[in-house]
């Protein structure tokens, strides 16, 4: 019994004072340097809806004139963006926020589109691809129209468009 104690006795001594060894090391060369950067994201959650206006006529189109509307929400403020699907129709190069979709039954048919926010929009490219943004930032909405850009005599068709919407981070 005796040896019990004197061994629970030791264990508590080392437990309490432990030994300690010192170690010298030198370095030998230079020392090697690696960061990253750890990006927390937010799952945005957005929701994200095109409508075309009813009852589109063929014919004469002014100018501006609404032929659909989106609709962008996300849980929390983002910043949203929006841009042309890429290959559904032909993208104009001096401004992105122009289209010529061609018709769906016969391709000559064409109508020219426009993307217009009812925010203060600006045309961004993020990495490699185009998009329009809210300029003031961080919001839960962004909504806007697609008109007719120009005066146009649309060809009775089916034009088909293509919209995606994206939430950044800055």
């Amino acid at each position: 019994m005796k040896l019990i104690y004197k061994s629970i006795a030791l264990t508590i001594l080392f437990l309490c004072h432990p030994a300690t060894a010192e170690y010298k090391f030198k370095p030998v060369g230079d020392s090697i340097t690696r960061s990253v950067d750890l990006v927390f994201r937010e799952n945005p959650e957005l929701i994200f809806r095109l409508t075309p206006k009813p009852d589109l006529k063929a014919g004469i189109n002014l100018n501006i004139s609404p032929v659909a509307f989106f609709n962008i929400t996300a849980k929390s403020p983002m910043n949203l963006g929006i841009r042309w699907t890429p290959n559904s129709g032909t993208i104009n190069k001096d401004n992105r926020f122009i289209i010529k979709i061609p018709g769906k039954n016969n391709p000559k048919n064409q109508i020219q589109l426009s993307i217009t926010g009812y925010h203060q929009t600006t045309g961004y490219i993020v990495e490699g691809d185009q998009w329009a943004f809210l300029s003031e930032g961080p919001v839960k909405e962004f909504a806007g129209v697609i008109t007719i850009e120009g005066d146009q005599s649309v060809i009775s068709d089916t034009y088909t468009i293509s919209l995606d919407a994206a939430a950044f981070i800055s």
